[in-house]
């Protein structure tokens, strides 16, 4: 990237920079831990040896067990109950399996769908970034789901 001028500051890209171990506290995992675990992850859902769609984790915080989550679930196979199904058992998988304690999700607000399926299992909405995504000629809201590790109890069987 290309250096540039403000005002005061000449800003360059770095290969690496120095955080001081007393200002860890203070500084995102992302900055402060360079290591090789993955920050997005994949999964392609198959039911029957189907692939129904797909889940995908990233800003995959791992020391601090945290990342976001989005699914899609392919047309033919929605309006069956299958896309909370599979969230479901992803997101026990992600608790119990990978350890994760809090899970993130980005949706938007025309996306009924998809809020459906967060809620009904136990996705709390957060809040809001109003009007961030532009999309057929309008602006809409995207909201903010989570969801604990401790509030999964219901999720079991």
């Amino acid at each position: 990237m290309m250096p540039f001028r403000s005002d005061s500051f000449l800003f360059v890209e770095a290969e690496d920079v120095t955080v001081y171990p007393e200002d860890l506290q203070y500084i995102s995992e992302r900055n402060s831990w360079w290591t090789d675990f993955p920050e997005t992850v994949v999964f392609i859902a198959k039911r029957d040896e189907e692939v129904v769609g797909w889940v995908k984790l990233y800003n995959i915080r791992w020391f601090n067990r945290t990342a976001y989550i989005t699914f899609y679930l392919y047309p033919e196979f929605r309006d069956k109950g299958i896309s909370k199904m599979m969230l479901k058992e992803f997101v026990n998988l992600c608790f119990s399996t990978l350890n994760l304690n809090r899970l993130t999700a980005e949706v938007y607000s025309y996306n009924i769908r998809s809020i459906k399926v967060l809620e009904a299992l136990g996705f709390k909405n957060e809040g809001c970034l109003r009007k961030a995504r532009y999309y057929n000629g309008s602006y809409h809201d995207i909201l903010i789901y989570g969801l604990l590790r401790e509030e999964t109890f219901h999720l079991k069987g």
